[in-house]
């Protein structure tokens, strides 16, 4: 929000409902981007998006690492889903999203890398690593964000923050066969191979991916793109 005009956010939210798609926005990521719109409008980030509009429209919102508790009660009640960035919020001295309690609320919190800009490797075995781990951390708690929630937030509830979690998200008959394949027995760091759950959480890193489907199409195969000449 702090980087676009009133006009400008107000048109997006326009466009995308004439197109029908969601809208996509950076929201309460930083300290910073709360006090310059609340200087400039009289309202935090949350309240001054609501005016506009974007809670009542599916939307999802980056970061919220700056978010309240009265907010995150609105969100509940609201069509946005938030992408959870953790390694970019601790790149860039953000701090940590309250995605414990987002998640209590009934939110819908997926796991995401953020970019390039901020985010070196796009590792999303490392990402959902972090989220878990920050969310011990942050809460005091290690039985918080357990590998079950880890891998939820990294498969359907991404999917249900993109909603699409009726196409994607599971290996269910009906929808996309979205999936990949990780050989165990050839990595030490993966024994012994008693907790592969926990493994997935705690151990894997995205190089151990010997095989990827999209949509029943194999993308990659022992460790090698098949869509792109390196």
């Amino acid at each position: 929000p702090y980087s676009c005009s009133r006009d400008l956010l107000a048109e997006s939210l326009d466009m995308a409902k004439e197109l029908a798609i969601p809208i996509h926005i950076h929201v309460a990521e930083t300290k910073e981007e709360s006090g310059i719109i609340l200087k400039r409008y009289g309202k935090r980030p949350l309240a001054f998006l609501e005016e506009l509009g974007y809670l009542d429209y599916p939307s999802v919102f980056a970061h919220g690492v700056e978010l309240n508790e009265r907010e995150i009660e609105r969100l509940a009640s609201s069509q946005v889903s938030i992408a959870h960035n953790p390694i970019s919020n601790l790149k860039l001295a953000s701090g940590i999203a309250p995605i414990i309690q987002l998640q209590k609320a009934g939110v819908a919190v997926g796991i995401a890398t953020d970019s390039v800009a901020s985010n070196n490797n796009l590792d999303m075995f490392e990402e959902g690593r972090t989220a878990a781990l920050l969310q011990k951390m942050k809460s005091g708690d290690a039985s918080q964000f357990p590998i079950e929630t880890a891998l939820k937030a990294l498969t359907i509830e991404g999917a249900k923050v993109l909603g699409m979690e009726n196409q994607i998200g599971s290996l269910e008959v009906g929808k996309q066969a979205d999936f990949l394949v990780i050989q165990p027995q050839d990595k030490i760091h993966l024994q012994p191979q008693e907790n592969m759950l926990s493994h997935l959480v705690y151990a894997v890193k995205s190089s151990d991916v010997d095989d990827v489907y999209i949509a029943g199409e194999q993308v990659v195969k022992q460790g090698r793109v098949l869509t792109v000449e390196l």
